[in-house]
């Protein structure tokens, strides 16, 4: 078997993606200003033929978010003071009702004793643009931009690297 073909096509492909990932980053920072300044929280993009594609929100923002910060402290805590919530790991569901009371109350605290629970943080919520895809929009944008109908979306462009850049 060779390995030539397959091994440019993963380097290329890793290049493309570096640069459509740092892109879309730049894209939805773009999106998030957007919808800042208009007010507006929702848009449906469409393609030149009408086809609508997506629900793009900016979401989240204004509360809080919670998350473990220390697994092993918040094992050590459960194992203590509710060892029926744990198998070999912590029940999923325990840990969600833990996080999103800690959300709710914005301090990580037994929703049961009023303790403060070790290993989860809470912090401001950040928002986020979220992209919702419609049923068969995937290929809808694909089959548009393999017939060339999407000229104005600047996918991958990479950028010129600066001697001693390449790590």
């Amino acid at each position: 078997m060779n390995i030539t073909g397959p091994a440019m096509q993963a380097a290329v492909l890793k290049v493309l993606l570096d640069e459509i990932s740092g892109r879309l980053d730049v894209v939805k920072r773009q999106a998030e200003h957007a919808f800042t300044e208009t007010g507006a929280t929702q848009t449906v993009p469409k393609l030149p033929d009408g086809t609508k594609i997506a629900t793009v929100s900016l979401t989240g923002g204004g509360g809080q978010s919670a998350y473990v910060d220390s697994e092993n402290d918040l094992m050590a805590w459960v194992l203590a003071e509710h060892p029926d919530q744990v198998e070999l790991v912590i029940r999923d569901g325990y840990k969600k009702a833990l996080l999103d009371h800690a959300k709710k109350a914005g301090q990580a605290i037994d929703p049961a004793t009023g303790e403060k629970v070790p290993g989860i943080g809470v912090k401001p919520s950040k928002a986020y643009v979220s992209i919702r895809f419609k049923t068969g929009a995937r290929e809808a944008v694909a089959a548009a931009w393999r017939d060339g109908q999407l000229p104005s979306v600047e996918i991958v462009a990479p950028a010129a690297i600066e001697a001693g850049e390449a790590a």
